[in-house]
């Protein structure tokens, strides 16, 4: 039963991001109800909260099951717009979007200069290379497949991308950025920091917004190229969007007006039902479909 100010809801859609793979690991098969808490939407079907209307569609924390309880205090309820879905306060609305606005913000990106995005097509990347192109800057990605890199191009205005597939990441790094790399925004880790960074200009600035091939192992990460960090006094900022409340108005007037105007591109690769989480999780994982990736439990 729900306690004073608790709300109960039905889980509409699951938000599938690589960080979960931490409390995924030893924590069984799933089936019908799995141990994993991550992002989710929901319809307040039972509420205890004199601040949250039965009816109410709400993004909180909760488990990947079909009914969750939390604290109303806890839950965030969403506008509702008949211009786009729900799950846009997952993606370009949410946390996506707002990681991609702070992370450009550290960046401090100006007209003329060259940034390298990996994950290109990601619900992260895809962002970042559109606010890229407005400041001005040349932009260059990296993707798996050429499919992918096709899109980047045409769909989310980068300039090139490379499929990191291929053999040879380093020297066709080179060859895109003639004059060099001024930011490289990290979201995947070793596999494109370090063939990166041969490139980068002197005072260069990584940004490092993910670790997504390393979430899943804890070995040790090793750079070839780690002495050109000292060597180029480069800098590298890790952050997280939630650490910088002050930028979150701004990046959200940003991001809801570009939407609204139909001039910020996203995609959403949705799966269906509880059956399917892992065959999901495991495709994200693993590269396949394009930008935000979503797991509808009910409509």
């Amino acid at each position: 039963m729900p306690g004073d100010g608790d709300v109960v809801f039905k889980t509409r859609w699951l938000s599938l991001d690589p960080y979960l793979s931490f409390a995924m690991i030893g924590s069984g098969s799933g089936g019908a109800s799995w141990p994993v808490q991550g992002r989710v939407i929901g319809e307040v079907v039972q509420s205890r909260s004199p601040q949250i209307p039965v009816g109410s569609v709400v993004l909180a924390s909760g488990r990947w099951r079909e009914w969750n309880v939390a604290s109303g205090a806890d839950v965030e309820v969403l506008p509702v717009d008949p211009r786009w879905s729900d799950t846009v306060h997952f993606g370009v609305l949410g946390a996506s979007g707002l990681t991609a606005w702070v992370g450009m913000t550290l960046a401090a990106l100006q007209p003329g200069e060259t940034i390298l995005i990996s994950a290109a097509t990601g619900p992260v990347g895809s962002v970042c290379a559109q606010i890229a192109r407005e400041r001005g800057a040349r932009v260059l990605g990296i993707a798996g497949g050429e499919e992918k890199c096709r899109v980047a191009t045409t769909h989310y205005q980068y300039d090139d991308c490379l499929d990191h597939r291929l053999t040879g990441l380093k020297d066709r790094i080179a060859v895109a950025a003639p004059q060099g790399i001024d930011v490289l925004f990290e979201n995947v880790g070793a596999p494109s920091l370090d063939p990166a960074l041969p490139t980068m200009n002197s005072g260069g600035r990584v940004i490092l917004c993910g670790l997504a091939a390393h979430y899943r192992s804890a070995d040790p990460i090793a750079l070839t190229n780690f002495r050109l960090i000292l060597r180029k006094r480069l800098t590298m900022r890790a952050f997280a969007w939630t650490d910088h409340p002050d930028l979150h108005a701004a990046g959200r007037a940003w991001l809801t007006d570009r939407l609204a105007s139909g001039t910020l591109a996203y995609d959403e690769t949705v799966s269906h039902g509880l059956s399917q989480a892992a065959q999901a999780y495991v495709a994200m994982l693993t590269g396949k479909g394009l930008g935000k990736h979503l797991l509808q439990l009910a409509r």
